[in-house]
């Protein structure tokens, strides 16, 4: 599945295969309005969540992990406070402590400058 508010299906279908294609989902919309994702076992995000407005970020990022299943993996990019785009006032920015807190029902599988979480069982 991909997501972006712009018109890129087109980018991705040139570059995939006809199998992929016929599993390949695309949502043109913004962040602000995704309900729902499809449970997965891995969700990827490339620099896009910091493009999430920080007044949509909370639901955005509920959405996020409810669609991960339990036992599986989020790879993604998040900006921090000394970002050079953290000017923008429609973007997210985040400090380590908030990336701890959202990442409390995580696991780090590696730990350097590029981090993979694995999703823990819900807590009770």
């Amino acid at each position: 599945m991909g997501v972006d508010k712009e018109k890129t299906e087109n980018l991705i279908l040139e570059k995939i295969n006809d199998e992929e294609k016929e599993r390949f989902t695309f949502l043109n919309t913004s962040f602000e309005e995704i309900e729902n994702l499809p449970k997965c076992d891995l969700l990827v995000s490339n620099f896009a969540i910091p493009f999430c407005h920080p007044q949509n970020f909370d639901k955005f990022w509920k959405t996020i992990c409810n669609s991960i299943k339990s036992g599986g993996y989020f790879l993604g990019n998040f900006f921090g406070l000394e970002d050079g785009w953290n000017i923008n006032e429609k973007m997210i920015f985040l400090n380590i402590e908030q990336v701890r807190e959202i990442f409390e029902d995580f696991e780090m599988l590696e730990k350097k400058k590029r981090y993979m979480m694995q999703k823990l069982e819900w807590k009770s």
